[in-house]
């Protein structure tokens, strides 16, 4: 697939891989931000951070990455630890779908062994093809894409890519810009793309002065891409919950296995009625 820039656009100025590739991994080498999970090459550090990233800020969550490993320094232990020790041990994160998850997948590397291509790895519970190409490329040294959002705005931009990066094919697109760019080391390649994202070629007002590949990006107007869809307006629940206590103590109830908040523990619910202020269905005690 090409877009309208890309098939106006002089073939030699719209691959602009020869150029910006070594650029790009100078600057990395200068600039990152020192982060604990960068410090080696270990399957699992990067698996764990990979899977903590999503939904939540990585300034944010370092410190539950730090308290996470000293619990479970290895993925039997992982395998291993009893489910309130696990929500626990992730609270504050949310999500709690991505730890049980990532305890799932655990629980089949402590029997099977790890996983070393993207393809294989995408076989476990809770790992797509952006973790999986990350742990891949950084841990394996495959050559695999790492697409999450920073990096299809990158390449949105160094493209001047104008449709929705939502899509399939544009996604699709966008890796195979990717795959055609990646220099060795393939990981550090991957983390110089996500960390440009993150630093520099940001949402909103990127610091085009300051960045790196700057000569090479096809964008008129960086700061209007990457196109993403309408975001759909948020489902909003009225909710009554009960407070039993003695003075002392508090009654919790442990919640479905599924559904929304599944398995954590709560105050009893039920719903607000529509034509009364009562709530239903009460539990009885």
């Amino acid at each position: 697939m090409e877009t309208e820039r890309s098939m106006n656009a002089d073939p030699e100025t719209v691959n602009p891989a020869p150029g910006f590739a070594r650029p790009l991994m100078d600057w990395y080498q200068a600039h990152h931000r020192d982060l604990p999970f960068r410090r080696d090459r270990e399957p699992y550090h990067i698996w764990v951070s990979e899977i903590m990233a999503q939904q939540t800020r990585i300034e944010a969550m370092v410190q539950y990455y730090d308290r996470f490993m000293t619990l479970f320094p290895t993925v039997q232990d992982l395998a291993a630890a009893d489910e309130d020790t696990l929500h626990r041990a992730w609270q504050g994160l949310g999500y709690y779908s991505r730890v049980r998850n990532l305890q799932k997948a655990a629980q089949i590397v402590a029997r099977e062994g790890m996983p070393r291509s993207k393809k294989e790895l995408q076989t476990l519970p809770g790992i797509g093809p952006y973790t999986a190409g990350a742990i891949a490329s950084i841990s394996f040294g495959e050559k695999a894409a790492a697409v999450d959002g920073n990096v299809l705005r990158v390449f949105a931009r160094l493209y001047d890519i104008r449709e929705d990066v939502t899509k399939p094919a544009v996604k699709r697109e966008i890796e195979a810009r990717v795959l055609d760019a990646m220099i060795e080391p393939y990981g550090e390649f991957n983390q110089a793309i996500m960390e440009l994202g993150a630093l520099v070629c940001t949402p909103g007002t990127p610091d085009c002065a300051g960045c790196p590949v700057n000569q090479w990006c096809l964008a008129k107007d960086p700061a209007s891409l990457p196109v993403l869809p309408e975001k759909k307006r948020k489902t909003e629940e009225e909710k009554a919950f009960l407070i039993y206590t003695d003075g002392y103590r508090m009654h919790l109830e442990k919640r479905p296995a599924k559904g929304l908040l599944a398995g954590l523990y709560g105050f009893p619910e039920g719903e607000v009625s529509k034509d009364t202020t009562g709530i239903h269905p009460l539990p009885r005690y």
